[in-house]
């Protein structure tokens, strides 16, 4: 509590970084903040055991398993630091990054921050293994953020609250960028009806997740048996490019993966489904009996930035019910006046599916709307919903 407080109270990243110094007490979470002197700050401010990257590799680990050490032995046993408890990193230890353009983190590990600026691990004995692997392949996901993020800032040199909502819900998908330019160029000249028919519906896709999308369905199911062959791509993981590689398809792997598109059109015919058919037709959910259809992909393995992750496999209904992914959305700068902040609860805001408030917000997340979320003491009197209630003290 005394470290959710000093954070609360800090004015600036720097003193943000300063309160979280005092306290390392953080579960698990990344920490990303700007403040309004134009700072945007990193850190991986929680608990990690104190295991120095020269312990970590000389031997301690029993079985190669990453995680599982000798504790008979006291040369590897967790070390110490300056104002930290025993057994756990301190401040000064931990990964941390502070820019003028940007910091980002999306459930990948702290390596990659800034495309520009990647922060070093294991190999330069700086961030011990524990906080997690570098030099090792991103998400897609993770990759897609970094791609949008530094294309709108080679035409422009500040963004404003649009820009970043047009970032979130791009509903891009990509892997599709990355693999469709060759896998359509192994389709010309097929004689196969079913996989002629299924390539010319990728071809026509938009490559992306939205409502509307047609195409969506067929590569999805197709990409999830794809992403189990043997590695498909043409240009290698480069640890100095973890932005824009591995891509590309692997010539020798074109025949297996247009066998997989080909399987996935007739399971997709099997069940009913047309292979354009619209997102909106098959990825929904219900709630309070109303049915909405929503846009956003998977997430890590497809590559879409507005992740969702649904509770079945598709049947003919489609996907029903979502189980977690894009749930709060918010969008935060600064004006003269203070904080300016936009934002939607995806879910609701009451979990009784008896409230007017289950399931209130999802309309607004299917049309991309979010709501100026009142900060001052005027702007949270002024609202229509606004209530005092005095509590006596018993």
């Amino acid at each position: 509590m005394d470290q959710w407080l000093a954070m609360g109270r800090a004015d600036s990243v720097r003193s943000l970084r300063a309160a979280l110094a005092r306290i390392m007490g953080l579960p698990w979470v990344n920490t990303v903040a700007t403040d309004r002197y134009g700072n945007a700050l990193y850190i991986d401010s929680s608990v990690v055991p104190h295991m120095a990257t020269e312990t970590f590799l000389s031997g301690c680990r029993l079985f190669g398993l990453p995680l599982l050490f000798d504790g008979s032995r006291s040369a590897c046993h967790w070390g110490a630091d300056r104002r930290a408890p025993p057994g756990i990193f301190g401040a000064e230890s931990a990964p941390w990054l502070l820019r003028r353009d940007y910091v980002s983190n999306s459930n990948d590990g702290y390596w990659l921050t800034n495309s520009r600026q990647l922060l070093t691990g294991p190999g330069q004995s700086r961030y011990s293994p524990m906080y997690g692997p570098t030099h090792t392949p991103q998400h897609l996901r993770t990759r897609l953020g970094f791609v949008q993020l530094d294309a709108l800032l080679a035409q422009r040199s500040a963004l404003e609250l649009a820009d970043l909502r047009d970032l979130v819900f791009s509903n891009r998908v990509h892997a599709a960028e990355l693999v469709l330019p060759d896998l359509l160029a192994g389709c010309a000249g097929t004689v196969d009806v079913t996989l002629r028919a299924a390539c010319g519906v990728l071809a026509a896709w938009d490559r992306k997740v939205e409502l509307d999308s047609r195409g969506a369905l067929l590569f999805w199911q197709f990409w999830l048996k794809a992403v189990k062959l043997p590695p498909i791509w043409a240009v290698p993981f480069d640890a100095a490019d973890p932005v824009h590689t591995p891509r590309g398809v692997a010539p020798d792997v074109l025949p297996p993966l247009l066998a997989q598109l080909q399987e996935t059109a007739i399971e997709l015919t099997a069940m009913g489904i047309p292979l354009d058919a619209p997102l909106r037709d098959y990825q929904v959910d219900y709630r309070a009996g109303i049915r909405t259809a929503l846009h956003g992909g998977i997430g890590d393995i497809d590559g879409v930035y507005n992740a969702l992750h649904m509770s079945f496999p598709l049947t003919p209904q489609g996907y029903e019910h979502v189980v977690w992914g894009t749930s709060y959305v918010q969008l935060v700068t600064f004006d003269d006046a203070g904080p300016v902040a936009h934002g939607v609860l995806v879910y609701g805001q009451s979990t009784d599916p008896l409230s007017a408030h289950y399931g209130d917000q999802l309309p607004l997340y299917t049309s991309k709307e979010l709501l100026r979320l009142p900060f001052s003491e005027n702007e949270i009197r002024a609202d229509r919903n606004y209530r005092r209630t005095t509590l006596p003290q018993k």
